[in-house]
């Protein structure tokens, strides 16, 4: 059973609508007497593979390629030897698409129960334009997408966060096709198998349930500011400030806001509130640091605060000694007229 929904899931995957654009490369055909280069123009979406073009030449002995479009290609080579040269003339030509790629780097939790439950999917921009209107859908047997956060853009060779609101009714595992899309465009899809608990969560009070896509906002509203703020922390530091006391918050704030964002949809409004305040409680703290942070102090700044400080304490010694020795002065003064009194 488990091989007819992995089988059914690699044919959706195949057949699914992608938006394709136009690839240019040629392939040099030689024997040990002559050569030829036939160029290439096929439609691509994501990743291709295309069949060797026929040649007029015999008794070839190698294909390779010599040139390609270096503007819409991010990789292209034959799938038997993973080079860009090859002796057989069964092989593929494997073609990766540069245009629009992003990379899946996680997706979390590993363990899902029935009912609903959060993924979080971190993605990163690895082409070469930015990327608009994100967002992710996850299908598959007993697994469905009930709703999905988008993010606005993601610039090249930045990452951020997918949160996508699944129903399940799986039991023990499912393979599901993890798809993110660009402006309603398909440009990554990817199987994943996942694990399911086998009893279900503890029910929640219906008054004290989670508005998830309020939560989802929320959670993408206080990463932005973070952001924001941690981009001012690291121009104060190329500017001389010292703010080594706000990055331990910082990071810190980080890991707070990835352990909501894994585990939110599982919290009451309650628990999402209080460990939300948290979160805004310290990115208002981040802020008010950095607003009064100041220049950190040079070797000469320091040598010249401890000058200060020491001659400070020698003012305070002379000053000391001095009224000592006045009130000693004034004391023998007094008992010698007292001696002379007495004569």
């Amino acid at each position: 059973m488990n091989k007819i929904i992995i089988y059914f899931l690699i044919v959706l995957l195949l057949i699914t609508t992608v938006k394709a654009i136009q690839v240019d490369y040629s392939i040099k055909i030689e024997n040990s007497t002559s050569s030829e280069i036939i160029p290439q123009s096929k439609e691509c979406d994501l990743e291709c593979m295309f069949s060797l073009p026929q040649s007029t030449l015999e008794n070839i002995t190698t294909y390779s390629i010599p040139e390609y479009d270096t503007d819409s290609i991010k990789e292209i080579k034959f799938l038997s030897t993973d080079l860009q040269s090859t002796t057989n003339s069964e092989d593929k030509i494997y073609v990766l698409i540069e245009k629009t790629s992003v990379k899946i780097l996680s997706v979390a939790p590993s363990l899902l129960y029935p009912g609903n439950n959060n993924l979080v999917i971190q993605i990163e921009n690895d082409g070469s334009e930015e990327l608009l209107d994100l967002y992710a859908t996850i299908s598959g047997e007993g697994v469905k997408t009930k709703d999905s956060n988008k993010l606005e853009s993601l610039s090249q060779k930045q990452s951020n966060f997918l949160n996508v609101l699944l129903e399940v009714s799986a039991r023990d595992q499912a393979d599901v096709i993890i798809k993110i899309f660009s402006a309603s465009n398909l440009i990554k899809q990817e199987i994943k198998t996942i694990s399911i608990k086998t009893e279900e969560k503890k029910p929640i009070d219906e008054k004290k349930v989670i508005n998830v896509t309020d939560a989802s906002q929320k959670i993408t509203k206080a990463r932005e500011d973070l952001r924001k703020y941690e981009e001012e922390m690291f121009n104060k530091r190329a500017d001389g400030y010292d703010v080594k006391n706000i990055e331990g918050d910082i990071e810190y704030t980080k890991s707070l806001i990835q352990k909501v964002q894994l585990e939110y949809v599982r919290y009451s409004q309650e628990d999402f509130d209080l460990n939300y305040n948290l979160i805004t409680s310290n990115i208002e703290d981040i802020r008010l640091k950095l607003n009064v942070a100041q220049p950190a102090k040079t070797l000469g700044d320091r040598i010249k605060d401890n000058i200060i400080v020491i001659s400070t304490a020698i003012g305070l010694i002379i000053s000391a000694l001095t009224a000592w020795g006045l009130a000693k002065t004034h004391v023998n003064v007094e008992s010698i007229k007292k001696l002379k009194k007495k004569k």
